[in-house]
């Protein structure tokens, strides 16, 4: 495939899906509801309804040939298999929330709780753990490391002239690049309980030969998903305990607070954050941000608050964040207070899934003006690489190389220069991102092209050897159903009943116009384009499902529901492994000539006056 015309983000997704198609097929697992033809919300009843459709058909008893009895017992195993799980409340929620797996589960949690809400809570804390179990193997320690750097002798070009002016012509590299401060941090978090953690981060700062550290330990409790509360004590002074919490009621509101009492006696009052936030419009949700600071009293009571405590000012802060299209983000704070006032606004562009620009400007009640732009760029999967430059009228400029690794950063802040020079602040911005861009373009994109094509290939090559044993059962299946599907087949067709002329399910490699307006010459140029392209091929793409789906008939009706690849159903394989599967059917009712085609996962009703063709 050519590197220009890659869609790296649908060829990622593709993946995905090949590897969650891979898990599936080679674990065995079917889907039960596929197996039965019923839709997820089934009840008990249309459950075995279709139970005793398939067992009629499908039954040992039925067939008196050894080999045939043989095949038989196969499928109809995998159907009353399929009846047990779902006609029994507690399996039934378990395969829901964990598929094949949660039917263990069931058994280990199922006498621990007696109502139907408690069974569901403690089925989804059982997903939910297994969802993130792998995440938070790599996520319980994490570490961060900053290294400040001061580089205005080398790279700030009003210095080098001063030093000029003053006779200095040769600095070391050493008295150029000094080491302004230090500053680390890591921490360890384990689950002591359900819905109970607890962490220990241990921090130390330098800078002038003057340092300070601390153990912070830290107790999480998360009764729910919607809302948790921590609260966090230090081993060493200052002692200032803090307390967060936050609840999110639903999808479209927040609220976060933060309390910090900064010394244990009480003699200063305790500072407070309280953030709200709700979903405006579209994907733009708006916050406010309350800040109490440290610097008020009740009275007489902490009127005399000790000057050794450093001073929090109160402020109000009002944001807006959202995203703009699906690749562009945006976020604006407004904020007044006693001691700042400030105005931020920022603004993210995601060039692809891995490379991202973010600009950002703000403005100060006393005119100091900011600005600042970044890269982030993804290496692999576990790792980032940040560039950041700041430009300000009072900071000067700086630049901030930063690697992300698994819960671990490390960063080199780096003063470029004291003073607002815009040469340097271009200079430090253009020629690290344009290295960045030309990397990224030239390297990293099409390792990573390359990468996703082999995995693609290895998969399908995997699953070559599964496709034999599928194909085999679908076989098997249709041996077994042929008989009496071609008697029903006829009877329809002489009483003008449902009758499948032919089906096709997989990778159809033609287009169909929408059943609103098919007129028939244009659907029969289209099927014989599709037995074309079917049989150019050196692969299987599609497979025949017209017996399949006349099995699946009752009383001149056929429903297959949603939600789930049709793979599973009695007859069906996955002829197109990892690719996007439809399933189009012609067939005859009341003596008229219809064609439908839907897409894998969606599900499918006929007969249909919508799926009727021009009149013949």
């Amino acid at each position: 495939m050519d590197g220009e015309d890659w869609d790296e983000t649908a060829a990622e997704a593709q993946l995905r899906d090949m590897e969650r198609e891979w898990e599936a097929q080679a674990s065995g697992s079917l889907d039960y509801y596929a197996v039965l033809n019923v839709s997820r919300q089934a009840t008990d009843e249309e459950v075995r309804d279709s139970y005793k459709r398939m067992s009629r058909r499908f039954h040992p008893d039925r067939h008196h040939d050894s080999e045939k009895r043989e095949c038989a017992q196969r499928q109809f195993h995998d159907i009353h298999r399929a009846y047990e799980v779902l006609t029994d409340p507690r399996s039934r929620m378990a395969y829901d929330q964990l598929g094949e797996e949660g039917l263990g589960v069931s058994k280990a949690v199922g006498h621990k709780v007696r109502s139907a809400r408690d069974l569901q809570a403690a089925f989804e804390r059982e997903a939910r753990r297994r969802r993130t179990e792998e995440v938070e193997q790599w996520t319980q320690s994490k570490s961060k490391i900053t290294v400040e750097l001061d580089s205005k002798r080398l790279t700030s070009l009003i210095i080098r002239d001063a030093l000029a002016r003053q006779g200095v012509r040769h600095v070391a590299l050493s008295d150029m690049v000094g080491l302004g401060g230090m500053f680390m941090k890591h921490s360890f978090s384990a689950d002591l309980a359900t819905g109970l953690s607890g962490s220990l981060t241990g921090q130390m700062f330098s800078r002038s030969k003057h340092g300070s550290g601390n153990v912070v330990g830290t107790l999480k409790y998360s009764p729910g998903t919607q809302s948790w509360a921590s609260i966090s004590v230090p081993a060493l002074p200052p002692y200032a305990i803090t307390l967060k919490s936050m609840h999110q009621p639903s999808l479209e509101t927040f609220c976060s607070t933060q309390v910090v009492q900064h010394t244990p006696s009480l003699s200063t009052p305790p500072s407070a954050t309280v953030t709200c936030g709700r979903l405006l419009f579209g994907t733009t949700t708006g916050t406010m941000t309350m800040r109490t600071g440290n610097q008020y009293a009740l009275g007489s009571f902490w009127a005399a608050s000790p000057t050794r405590v450093p001073h929090k000012p109160s402020g109000v802060t009002l944001g807006l964040v959202g995203k703009h299209g699906d690749h562009n983000s945006f976020s604006a704070d407004v904020t007044a207070g006693v001691q700042h006032s400030y105005v931020t606004a920022r603004y993210t562009h995601q060039i692809d899934p891995h490379l991202s620009i973010t600009g950002a400007a703000g403005l100060q009640r006393l005119g100091d003006v900011s600005a600042s732009v970044e890269m982030y760029a993804e290496v692999d999967s576990w790792t980032r690489l940040q560039w950041k430059v700041e430009f300000g009228l009072a900071s000067g400029v700086k630049a901030t190389v930063a690697m992300h690794r698994l819960g671990h950063t490390v960063q080199l802040p780096i003063l470029l220069s004291p003073l607002p020079e815009p040469l340097v602040a271009v200079c430090a911005t253009l020629l690290p991102m344009a290295a960045a861009l030309g990397l990224h373009y030239a390297v990293l994109r099409p390792r990573r092209q390359r990468f996703i094509q082999q995995q693609m290939a290895d998969l399908k090559e995997e699953q070559r050897s599964l496709l034999f044993h599928q194909k085999r059962r679908a076989e098997e299946a249709v041996r077994l159903m042929a008989v009496s599907v071609d008697r029903s087949r006829e009877d329809a067709r002489a009483a003008g009943g449902l009758v499948i002329e032919m089906a096709l399910y997989g990778d159809l490699p033609f287009g169909i116009a929408a059943q609103d307006s098919n007129p028939l010459h244009a659907m029969l140029e289209h099927a014989n384009a599709s037995r074309r392209a079917l049989g150019s091929t050196d692969e299987s793409r599609a497979c025949d499902v017209t017996l399949p789906l006349q099995a699946l008939i009752t009383n001149d009706q056929l429903v297959i529901a949603g939600g789930a690849s049709k793979r599973s159903l009695p007859g069906f394989y996955d002829p197109a492994f990892g690719l996007p599967k439809s399933l189009f059917v012609r067939y005859r009712f009341r003596s008229r000539l219809h064609e439908a085609l839907v897409k894998d996962e969606e599900p499918l009703a006929i007969p249909l006056r919508s799926h009727c063709l021009a009149e013949q």
